[in-house]
């Protein structure tokens, strides 16, 4: 029910990398929750990759690990689906 908002690219390379990033940094953290890319158009602005991390039934996990990632110097945000 709710996700952990990392970022929103304009090029799915990069949200890529960083979704990998995300596992090479912070895998342990993360457990079975692991970042994906998807795409929304927004607007008149059009197509954006977003990485987010989902599965959590409450807002209490992720919003811990949404702490820890902060404080790596990742912007994060707690969403619903």
């Amino acid at each position: 029910r709710f996700k952990i908002h990392i970022a929103a690219l304009r090029s799915k390379a990069q949200a890529d990398a960083l979704a990998q990033k995300l596992i090479a940094e912070h895998g342990a953290e993360l457990g079975n929750h692991l970042p994906v890319v998807d795409s929304a158009v927004i607007g008149s602005m059009g197509t954006f990759y977003r990485v987010r991390i989902g599965g959590y039934a409450s807002q209490e996990e992720p919003r811990s690990l949404c702490n820890k990632l902060r404080s790596s110097g990742l912007d994060c945000l707690v969403v619903t689906n």
